[in-house]
């Protein structure tokens, strides 16, 4: 069942990266996104409306994840830097 299912998948990744060649190629692009895509699930509603939906969950995703990085990265800025004398006088007291 594993391999039935692999081989129609890449059998629709092959349809979907042949198919969307005009688009990409048209915009002057080397690289499918999801608007090529989008614009060939056009005539499919129930597929451009599931397309869509997943488009805007991993763009929801993606945002949420860009946050947590940007506030990682404040959190770690406010942290108060030790002066370099005293960090090496943390490293000289740590190797005897």
């Amino acid at each position: 069942m594993n391999f039935w299912v692999s081989s129609k998948l890449e059998m629709v990744l092959n349809i979907l990266v042949n198919c969307s060649c005009p688009f990409y190629r048209h915009a002057k692009r080397s690289t499918i996104n999801t608007e090529d895509v989008k614009l060939l699930a056009r005539r499919s509603n129930s597929l451009l409306k599931y397309i869509t939906e997943k488009s805007e969950e991993l763009a929801q995703f993606n945002s949420e994840q860009r946050a947590k990085k940007k506030k990682k990265l404040e959190e770690e800025n406010q942290k108060p830097v030790e002066p370099a004398e005293a960090a090496a006088a943390k490293k000289d007291n740590s190797s005897l």
